[in-house]
C-alpha cells in the first residue's frame, strides 16, 4: 500500500472542512488580495505540511518572488514552489537558480520544490539537472523536493505522456535526488497508480500529489467513482469554472465530491496493480497496456 499524501484542493468555502489534514497545497495567485482565502488557511492544522504553489500552471509564468516570500509568511507555509514558466526551459532554469541562491538560514520556510519545464523531453531533461545541481549545492539548511507537472501527461511534444517520460533511461538516479511531489492529477485518472508501480521497489519517494479534480467533478454532478472503480473508464473532465475557487457545493455535492476523492485514493491505494490490469479494463490507459517494469 502506498503511503503517498494527498492535498485536495476545495473551493474556498469549504477548505477547512475538505482540504487534507496533513498536507496542503495553496495557489499563490488566488492568495494575493483574497482575505477568505487567507482566513480559511489559519490557522493551520497541528502537524499539517503547507505548500505554497506559484501559480504557473494556472498562469503559464510564477508570481514574483518578492510576492511567494510575503506569502510565504503570512500563511506560515512550510515549503515553496520555487519561480518557473510552464513549458520554459530557460526561463524556469533561471529563475529557480535565482531563487534557491536568494536562501539563506533566516529563510521562514524550511523547503523548496523545483519543478523542470521544457517544450521537449531534450529541454525538460536538460532543465531537470540543471535545477538538481544548483539544489544540491545549496548550502541554506533546508530541504528540497521535485516537481512534476501533470502537463507532461498531455503535452503532445511527449508521447506517452508522464509514464514514458519519468521511465526513460538512465533518469531513474536523478528521480531519486529528493523527494517527488506531482503537480496536479492527470487527466488520465490512472496516471498517478502507475507512477507509483513502476517505482514501487526502486530508491525514488513519491511523497504527495495535489488536485481539485473530485470538487470539480462534482460541480458538475459527475459521479466519477462508479464509472472509475466499477469499469475502469475515466469520465471526460469537465474543467475548472472561472469562479471555481469562490463556488459554493450543495449538500449533495459535497457528498458527491467526497465520493469522488475516495474514488481517486483507491487508484492509489487499493490492493490492485494498474499493470494487472488489461487494457481494455482500463480505458483511457490502453497506450500503456505493455506497461511493464
Amino acid at each position: 500500500m502506498s503511503n503517498i499524501k494527498v492535498a485536495w484542493i476545495p473551493p474556498i468555502p469549504h477548505n477547512r472542512a475538505e482540504s487534507s489534514p496533513d498536507i496542503r497545497l495553496v495557489l499563490g495567485h488566488e492568495l494575493i488580495g483574497s482575505s477568505d482565502y487567507v482566513a480559511s488557511l489559519l490557522p493551520s492544522p497541528e502537524k499539517s505540511w503547507t505548500i505554497l504553489d506559484n501559480g504557473a500552471h494556472e498562469q503559464r509564468d510564477s508570481i514574483t518572488t518578492v510576492e511567494l516570500d510575503a506569502l510565504a509568511g503570512l500563511i506560515r507555509a512550510d515549503e515553496v514552489v520555487a519561480p518557473d514558466s510552464l513549458f520554459s526551459f530557460e526561463k524556469t532554469l533561471y529563475r529557480s537558480r535565482q531563487f534557491i541562491r536568494g536562501l539563506t538560514p533566516e529563510t521562514q520556510f524550511r523547503s523548496v520544490m523545483v519543478v523542470p519545464q521544457g517544450l521537449n523531453p531534450k529541454e525538460w531533461l536538460e532543465c531537470l539537472k540543471g535545477l538538481l545541481e544548483e539544489a544540491s549545492r545549496s548550502t541554506w539548511g533546508g530541504s528540497f523536493t521535485l516537481g512534476i507537472s501533470k502537463d507532461y501527461d498531455s503535452h503532445p511534444s511527449f508521447p506517452g505522456g508522464l509514464i514514458s517520460l519519468l521511465t526513460t533511461p538512465g533518469l531513474e538516479g536523478l528521480l531519486g535526488t529528493f523527494p517527488i511531489h506531482l503537480l496536479g492529477w492527470p487527466r488520465n485518472l490512472w496516471t498517478p497508480s502507475m507512477i507509483l508501480s513502476y517505482f514501487e521497489d526502486s530508491n525514488i519517494v513519491i511523497r504527495s500529489i495535489d488536485t481539485a479534480k473530485p470538487f470539480v467533478y462534482a460541480l458538475h454532478e459527475v459521479d466519477i467513482a462508479t464509472p472509475l472503480l466499477e469499469r475502469g473508464t475515466i469520465p471526460e473532465y469537465p474543467h475548472r469554472k472561472p469562479n471555481y475557487f469562490s463556488d459554493t457545493m450543495t449538500e449533495g455535492q459535497t457528498l458527491l465530491a467526497r465520493k469522488n476523492r475516495d474514488a481517486l485514493l483507491w487508484t492509489l491505494t487499493g490492493p490492485h496493480r494498474p499493470y494487472e490490469f488489461s487494457h481494455q479494463w482500463i480505458t483511457g490507459a490502453q497506450r500503456f497496456s505493455g506497461f511493464h517494469r
